[in-house]
């Protein structure tokens, strides 16, 4: 979890207590909540309130403005003059963010990346195998470990984010009669539109 007392932290993020203390008390003021529409939250200011996971709605609003911005980019009717604009607008916004939340905007792609693969008929073949999931399973236990070891750094989460999306990839082609499956995967799509 990213922590929202950090301002402009480049080191990795530590854990929100779960108890406000001393500290938050300047968060639960009137003006911390005009700062916070202001400025961007947990980069300049720290997050409003004590509700640390407003980390997650502060990466997401960067990864939801920097999408459209590289996109027209790429896009082939682009004039160049809109290509500028763009290339511009996205550097200034990539050379602002914490590289932390630029490592998350990468995972991120990956796992919008899956989506897009798995419609491609060698990709969907690939990962329909059940030796697929298997080491895709393994590659994600492997990354949970190797992350609890700590001399990972900032790789920890990318080589997590790799593991899952390979996961996500084989489990989203599995096809099963079983009725407990169905119910599992329905339920857990219904917490998050990721899965």
């Amino acid at each position: 979890m990213r922590d929202c007392t950090c301002r402009l932290s480049w080191s990795l993020p530590r854990a929100v207590p779960l108890r406000p203390h001393a500290d938050h008390a300047g968060r639960l003021e009137p003006q911390g909540i005009s700062w916070e529409c202001l400025l961007p939250s947990a980069i300049l200011v720290p997050c409003f309130g004590t509700n640390g996971p407003l980390w997650s709605l502060a990466n997401e609003f960067w990864y939801y403005l920097l999408f459209p911005i590289l996109l027209l980019l790429l896009l082939p009717g682009s004039r160049i003059s809109t290509r500028v604009a763009s290339l511009l607008l996205a550097a200034g916004i990539l050379l602002f963010l914490p590289r932390s939340i630029l490592l998350g905007g990468v995972i991120w792609l990956i796992g919008a990346g899956v989506f897009y693969l798995i419609q491609i008929g060698t990709v969907r073949r690939l990962t329909s195998h059940p030796v697929w999931r298997i080491l895709s399973l393994l590659l994600t236990i492997g990354a949970l470990l190797a992350s609890r070891s700590g001399r990972l750094g900032e790789g920890a989460d990318l080589l997590i984010g790799v593991g899952c999306a390979t996961l996500m990839a084989g489990l989203a082609m599995k096809t099963s009669a079983s009725y407990l499956y169905g119910m599992l995967s329905a339920g857990a799509s219904e917490i998050s539109y990721t899965l």
